[in-house]
């Protein structure tokens, strides 16, 4: 479906034929991801074996992320279309794992961020009169997941009682749509405000050593990959400057 949107709006950009600008666009942006869960990749690997299990994992949120954007594109009348490159710094994982036996509270903690590069159409959707330009837009690319080394505590066990597995970098397919407003400031020059939200695929841990650290005891044991859905929505601000004629 966000395949088929995207087609949808660069097909009616390449059948507007309009003579295009060119512009460079700096922005920043605060996103949110809220609603993480952590799974097995697959819940019944033996070999090897799967860290949670079917019907276990942990839930939590990524938290805040600053997104540094940077663009450049085209711009008729109505439509532009960019080539951004995003880089989303500050996710931290923090969640609560659901493991039998080992106390309702089971805290889990890793660093992550995301680079994405994404191809966007944009369509201008103001009466001519207005000087405030609505807009919305679609897109869609690459990104580039990262997560750290992920630690599971487990208090109810012990003091000190932790697993720790290998984080992981993986690319995925990522979609973004949004819907802002832009204003001219000056000659050439844009202030651009947007609501937008962003699939960026997944963070994935690495199958491999798994560190149980234990009262009595460190065991180190092979575990297969997990993954969590890296969703995001936030307010970004960019300047856009338009090359061309103003």
């Amino acid at each position: 479906m966000k395949r088929f949107l995207l087609l949808l709006v660069l097909l009616f950009v390449a059948a507007e034929g309009f003579a295009a600008e060119p512009y460079v666009r700096f922005g920043l942006a605060r996103e949110s991801s809220r609603d993480a869960v952590v799974v097995d990749r697959d819940c019944a690997s033996t070999e090897p074996p799967a860290l949670f299990g079917c019907g276990f994992g942990a839930r939590g949120e990524f938290g805040d992320a600053t997104a540094f954007e940077l663009a450049a594109g085209a711009e008729g009348t109505r439509v532009r279309v960019e080539l951004a490159v995003t880089e989303r710094r500050g996710f931290r994982l923090r969640a609560n794992a659901n493991f039998t036996d080992a106390g309702d509270e089971q805290p889990v903690r890793a660093d992550a961020s995301s680079r994405a590069a994404m191809l966007i159409a944009s369509i201008d959707i103001a009466p001519d009169t207005w000087l405030i330009r609505p807009f919305v837009s679609i897109g869609a690319g690459m990104a580039r997941n990262e997560l750290d080394t992920t630690t599971y505590e487990f208090p109810g066990l012990s003091t000190g009682a932790l697993t720790i597995v290998p984080g992981g970098t993986n690319d995925a397919f990522a979609f973004t749509a949004a819907a802002g407003a832009s204003v001219q400031v000056a000659t050439g020059l844009y202030v651009d405000l947007e609501a937008r939200y962003n699939d960026l695929g997944e963070f994935r841990s690495e199958a491999g050593e798994a560190v149980i650290v234990r009262a009595d005891r460190t065991l180190r044991i092979p575990i297969d990959a997990t993954r969590a859905d890296l969703r995001t929505s936030g307010i970004a601000l960019s300047i856009r400057w338009r090359l061309g004629k103003p």
